[in-house]
């Protein structure tokens, strides 16, 4: 196995490690969801139900679900770098990749909403799909090849 390879499925190993767990998922969550001032306090109160239902502290009342979200995505300091940066977290610098590997990344999770999760639920199904929507149109290509 070649190094390109090893390295693709690694990558595709911190997607799929989950599904291979013993452990019971009880909600998946996107980060890209939970940073979003329109989607994220919803996703905060769907993790809070969730918690509740498992018996853990939660929040007493979706009243305070925006307030709760904004606190607990570190309000203004790092939502607006997170936007001024283009959805990334760490400011200043945005990776960039080679059309081939933009490529790869696109058909490995292609086949994975395709096939590897087909039943484990939209859920996931959605979130690489919108994954997928982000390489496709946001992706920085590099002039070089690695």
């Amino acid at each position: 196995m070649n190094g390109s390879t090893t390295r693709s499925k690694k990558w595709i190993a911190t997607i799929t490690v989950w599904d291979d767990t013993v452990y019971q998922r009880a909600i998946y969550l996107s980060f890209e969801d939970l940073m979003c001032p329109r989607r994220g306090p919803e996703v905060l109160g769907n993790l809070s139900d969730e918690l509740s239902r498992l018996g853990f502290p939660a929040l007493p009342s979706h009243d305070d679900d925006e307030c709760a979200w904004y606190g607990a995505v570190g309000g203004k300091g790092v939502l607006e770098p997170y936007y001024r940066n283009g959805r990334y977290e760490y400011g200043g610098y945005r990776p960039g990749f080679t059309q081939g590997q933009k490529q790869k990344m696109i058909q490995a999770l292609d086949d994975l909403v395709g096939s590897r999760f087909k039943s484990s639920g939209e859920v996931i199904k959605k979130i690489l799909g919108g994954y997928l929507d982000d390489i496709r149109n946001h992706v920085i290509i590099d002039s070089g090849e690695a």
